[in-house]
């Protein structure tokens, strides 16, 4: 397990075949900060299964980011407290940008405007990525290839507080469920170009290789793939085959804003995660009558991979695409 310092936790308990155990253990780490590009920005709340962390390069359950026209902002810092056994909460102080420099012969050109133009184009070429879902794939290995060829690496920089978000956890121990509350006023009243806010519900993408569909082990998106925000994920969780555990998100309260919600994994060199993003629509903040809280579950459930079929190599697997392009299919011929 990572660091504990002076994190709080939660444990929570599913029964095995051996009996009663401790599969799955709840907590928050502010000194725990992640691997992979997002190595420096503070995570959700994080999960272990059978005492395995599995958040990898994920951002973990409930981390908030604020988007702009020309940058995206994360948290650095944050302060977490328990409130009592079965609710943590989290601060998460908005006070960091994730950049992009081009080294050459190890010559850091962070002195120069360069650096500003690096971060433009790689926001934009992942922007053009998220809204091309059969090409995600090879767009990304010929993203990563270009970032070796010029020498293209991440940086976490320092911005200054642009606001808070608190994020309050809720855990179910009957059910292993978790039910997350994310305030975001402070944040828009503070942030002077706010567009969207962005909160991360991910994990390790090397655990959940798989998604269920009905029963059945089918193969994960390749990339993100936008889902309807009025339904629940629980009909196409993602699964683990190798720890036999499921993970679904659904919403339960939306703010007076615009809201949409993606499903998606990347798991190439750095990249490593899987889960599920919601973007709310901030830009008519100051015309909202409501709080600015947005509701939502998050629940982990054990399930053998022998209760499931087909039981095969990730290879095998349906596709993402081909399932839900008959899933399509099926639904406009019942509307017909």
């Amino acid at each position: 397990m990572h660091s504990k310092g002076d994190s709080s936790y939660i444990f929570s308990s599913v029964t095995s075949e051996e009996g009663e155990v401790d599969l799955f253990k709840y907590y928050l780490s502010d000194e725990y900060k992640g691997m992979g590009v997002s190595e420096g920005l503070q995570r959700g709340l994080l999960v272990t299964v059978d005492g395995k962390d599995i958040v990898q390069e994920g951002m973990g359950m409930g981390a908030p980011a604020l988007v702009t026209g020309d940058a995206t902002y994360f948290s650095a810092n944050a302060r977490s407290t328990k409130v009592n056994k079965n609710h943590l909460r989290k601060e998460f102080t908005i006070d960091s940008v994730l950049t992009w420099r081009w080294n050459w012969f190890n010559f850091k050109l962070e002195k120069f405007e360069k650096i500003n133009l690096v971060t433009w184009f790689i926001n934009k070429w992942m922007a053009f990525y998220k809204e091309r879902t059969m090409l995600q794939a090879p767009l990304l290995k010929l993203g990563m290839r270009v970032r070796k060829v010029l020498s293209v690496d991440s940086t976490i920089k320092h911005f200054g507080n642009l606001g808070k978000v608190i994020v309050d956890y809720h855990v179910d121990h009957g059910t292993n469920m978790v039910n997350v509350q994310v305030n975001f006023g402070d944040l828009l009243d503070h942030a002077n170009q706010s567009t969207k806010i962005c909160i991360m519900n991910e994990f390790g993408g090397d655990y959940f290789d798989a998604l269920m569909d009905r029963g059945r082990i089918i193969a994960p998106p390749t990339g993100w793939v936008k889902k309807e925000v009025s339904r629940t994920n629980e009909e196409m969780p993602f699964y683990s085959t190798g720890l036999g555990v499921s993970f679904d998100m659904g919403i339960t309260s939306l703010p007076d804003m615009p809201v949409e919600l993606a499903m998606g994994r990347e798991n190439l060199e750095n990249f490593c995660w899987a889960g599920y993003d919601l973007e709310i629509d901030a830009s008519g903040y100051h015309s909202l009558k409501s709080d600015p809280v947005i509701e939502f579950k998050c629940t982990f459930r054990a399930i053998s991979p022998s209760d499931l079929s087909p039981v095969v190599g990730a290879s095998k697997f349906p596709s993402f695409t081909e399932v839900t392009s008959r899933g399509e299919r099926r639904s406009r011929r019942v509307a017909k």
